[in-house]
């Protein structure tokens, strides 16, 4: 996940520097599938490791969570665009996510070992 995480903000920082059209459209392409990729395994995660009795509480926290970071995270960039310019403004997203994903990484090292989904069904 935290790989995914780290090559979806890769392609944020080449696609915020790229002046060549068909590398900016490999960097979004990369992007989505990184983004796809992370998505699949929080969904995946998130419900094998809740409690049955807490399933549909914490699955409709998740999804609150992440639906409102995605709005603030838009919110964020075109408030920063409006200041910076749009190419500094995707940058420093680029260079946000790296460091966040970095951070989280060393913080819960427990998610960081996680090698296969099955070993969370045993938990």
């Amino acid at each position: 996940m935290f790989s995914a995480l780290i090559v979806f903000a890769a392609s944020i920082l080449v696609f915020s520097l790229s002046t060549v059209y068909w590398i900016s459209l490999a960097a979004l392409f990369v992007y989505g599938a990184a983004d796809m990729i992370s998505v699949n395994i929080r969904n995946s995660i998130v419900p094998i490791i809740t409690p049955d009795n807490m399933r549909g509480r914490v699955g409709a926290v998740h999804s609150l969570a992440t639906n409102a970071s995605n709005e603030i995270g838009d919110f964020r960039a075109g408030l920063t665009a409006s200041f910076i310019g749009t190419v500094p403004a995707i940058f420093i997203g680029g260079v946000v996510t790296i460091t966040l994903s970095a951070m989280w990484w060393f913080l819960f090292p427990d998610l960081k070992n996680i090698k296969n989904i099955r070993e969370l069904e045993k938990k």
